[in-house]
């Protein structure tokens, strides 16, 4: 399995369904995701029509540690410790926690945290899986945008007398641009003692020191500095592998050539030095030292922009993809087997200094129910199907599936992340080529604007279905996060192995963008959560609005089809061949994974 994709584990039903009520404050509006600890729904706040993240802890999880009360002991004092440590903080660039709770569900207590819900994307995905390389510009604007408020977040936590201990690009969520630090459930300090009592290693080892890998009670601010220095360096070098990064090491850039770059290095070399008493001492070093970089003046900027968007109303709605929030159950980014090899070594030379033993390697397990893709979308598994003799159907392999249709949010943060996008009359190009054609849909409806050169999406439209996008922009769009577009085939067995389809109909042939006869059409644009699943977990399937396929020919040859959709009077079997610049005000598309 790639390591681009988060592996959760869906095999049994969420815990809380739909417009259930908690404690009589909490209205359950969807389930985002599941781990292996807890689960994180979309709930609103009752009294104040706000919309929070609710992170339970899993029924299951609790039910297996009922065998090893120690470590069910420290497993709850670990999540009720994170309540307190987020509890303690205000601040714009970390998540602010609302409430903290037990629920009975079939006669056994729970806790739950209602938090901040941010439906926005991760730090992880502002930074090129290739690296900006010695792109000084680029470098400096990510540095402004992006590092520096994680830094102000990081110096106030600090300011608490709170140590992260789990800091990475994953674990910080970008809410309209605004860095927000997550996931305390690691975090220390001198307000309570160290909980933990697992053997496992605890952290993500690409960006723990080694003395958090010998004793997490060893970690302290300077722990995190390290960890900065880390994701800083993987911003500029790239995805963080055996290639480009020992564990527990000292980063350093290969070869820096200009001055910029060497004075770069230098910076992210102190911040990651192995010793630690060598190490850049606090956050306020790490960012004048940047700022000297960079040049004068920025941290005010900065802070001005981040005051601006901080008292912008929090976004009223779901991302059911889940983009952003697969923190709240997720400790580690997944290592590939080859890049768990390499810690052998420093494993083994440091378990006979006394750091433990730790497994790494995990067990061999069939394919996951679901994944989460590297923009932060859910795939589902859909099951192969072998070839039966004398059956002319071909066999298929098993695949995986996004789970709901691209939203205008998350296509909106595509274009506001690849370089080189241009709009002219009102469409929107990359790479020479047609993407997406802005404008009304229908009457009233008009779900993606440009304005003084930005991108702006209204909040309303946020979850619905992005319309009017070209094969050509759908294609690219998937390419950017290393997925695909369905092939007509996978979709059609999809739908198949889903079960029935009530209304699977498609539009007649279009040669330009026009409103439909139907005034209500724009209705029939729902946000992605309000299609019910089938049966693989699949929302939408067949319907709300069609779908961009792809239908692969001989050599490099590739048609576009688009199939499933509402308009009345179309049989089930209906399909169009279609130009890969066209755009239809009711094609949306979905994303696939089809080599697993």
């Amino acid at each position: 399995m790639s390591t681009d994709y988060e592996i959760t584990e869906a095999a049994t039903a969420p815990l809380l369904a739909e417009k259930t009520v908690i404690n009589g404050k909490w209205e359950i509006l969807g389930h985002i995701a599941t781990g292996g600890k807890g689960e994180v729904y979309l709930a609103n706040q009752v009294n104040l029509e706000r919309k929070v993240a609710l992170k339970i802890m899993s029924k299951a999880f609790v039910e297996s540690l009922h065998g090893d009360k120690e470590e069910l002991k420290s497993e709850l004092d670990r999540f009720r410790r994170e309540v307190m440590v987020m509890a303690r903080l205000r601040h714009p660039n970390v998540i602010q926690v609302f409430d903290f709770d037990q629920v009975q569900i079939d006669g056994q207590s729970l806790d739950y945290i209602a938090m901040e819900y941010v439906p926005g994307s991760t730090l992880k995905l502002t930074m090129p899986e290739e690296g900006f390389g010695d792109d000084e510009e680029r470098i400096k604007e990510w540095v402004r945008k992006f590092f520096l408020p994680v830094l102000d977040g990081v110096e106030a936590i600090h300011a608490a007398g709170i140590i992260h201990r789990d800091l990475k690009p994953a674990n910080v969520l970008i809410s309209d641009g605004v860095p927000k630090i997550a996931d305390f459930g690691l975090a220390g300090g001198d307000f309570t003692d160290d909980v933990t009592k697992s053997h496992h290693i605890l952290g993500t080892v690409p960006y723990m020191p080694e003395e958090q890998f010998l004793g997490l009670a060893m970690a302290d601010g300077r722990a995190d500095i390290y960890a900065l220095g880390k994701i800083l360096y993987a911003a500029v070098i790239g995805k963080l592998n055996k290639e480009n990064s020992q564990p527990f090491k000292t980063a350093a850039l290969p070869a820096p050539q200009t001055p910029f770059m060497k004075r770069l290095d230098g910076i992210i070399q102190q911040a990651t030095a192995r010793d630690r008493n060598e190490r850049t001492p606090s956050v306020k070093d790490l960012r004048e030292s940047l700022r000297g970089l960079i040049g004068d003046g920025v941290q005010a900027a900065v802070t001005k922009a981040t005051r601006r968007t901080w008292v912008v109303a929090a976004v009223v709605v779901v991302l059911l993809l889940g983009v952003g929030l697969w923190y709240h159950f997720s400790n580690d980014e997944p290592l590939s087997r080859n890049e768990l090899q390499v810690l052998s070594g420093e494993v083994a030379e440091l378990e006979s200094r006394g750091g433990g033993k730790a497994t790494l390697f995990p067990t061999a397990r069939p394919l996951p129910e679901s994944i989460i893709g590297k923009d932060g979308a859910t795939l589902r598994l859909v099951p192969g199907q072998a070839q039966n003799h004398g059956s002319t159907s071909a066999a298929v392999a098993p695949f995986y599936l996004g789970e709901t249709l691209v939203t205008n949010h998350q296509f909106v943060g595509f274009l506001r992340s690849v370089p080189g996008v241009k709009v002219q009359d009102g469409t929107v190009m990359g790479n020479g080529e047609i993407w997406l054609i802005l404008g009304e849909v229908t009457e009233g409806y008009e779900p993606i604007l440009y304005q003084n050169g930005a991108f702006v999406l209204p909040p309303t439209f946020a979850l619905n279905p992005v319309v009017r996008v070209t094969a050509l922009g759908a294609q690219a769009y998937a390419r950017h996060y290393g997925l695909t577009l369905p092939t007509k085939g996978h979709w059609n067995h999809a739908e198949e192995m889903g079960g029935a389809v009530t209304t699977a109909p498609s539009a007649k042939p279009q040669a330009t963008i026009t409103a439909p006869d139907d005034p209500a059409a724009a209705n029939r644009l729902l946000p992605v959560i309000m299609s019910p699943p089938n049966a693989l977990g699949v929302r939408g399937l067949g319907k709300n609005v069609r779908e961009w396929v792809r239908v692969p020919g001989q050599g490099d040859s590739t048609e576009f089809h688009v199939v499933g959709g509402m308009v009345k009077d179309q049989g089930p079997e209906s399909h169009l061949r279609r130009q890969p610049w066209e755009a239809f005000f009711d094609v949306g598309f979905r994303t696939a994974l089809t080599s697993p």
